[in-house]
């Protein structure tokens, strides 16, 4: 799924729905990591105006990953790749990783 390792400088942790507002250097970052909770995307609409080329989406809810996944696509992201987790076998709950480049 992943060409190779992602490197660089970052902000890690909660944003508190605040997107970030530059990558290293002041650009636009090279890639994003979201972990939104079970209710959905919060602060995508802000990560729209940073322009990052790469989303990577961990999604613990497999109704709001779809739902997302439409406004990223209408906001011009394509999705490149998709797996889901089983980490609680006999359960509903499925994680699923996406990603996602502009």
């Amino acid at each position: 799924m992943f060409e190779g390792k992602l490197r660089g400088t970052g902000r890690y942790g909660d944003l508190g729905g605040q997107a970030p507002r530059s990558g290293a250097g002041g650009g636009s970052p090279a890639a994003v990591l979201l972990g939104p909770p079970r209710a959905g995307r919060g602060v995508s609409e802000a990560l729209i105006a940073v322009g990052p080329r790469r989303l990577i989406y961990l999604s613990c809810e497999p109704s709001t990953l779809a739902r997302d996944l439409g406004f990223w696509a209408a906001a011009g992201y394509r999705l490149t790749g998709l797996r889901a987790f089983d980490l609680f076998p006999g359960t509903h709950h499925v994680e699923a990783l996406a990603t996602m480049t502009r």
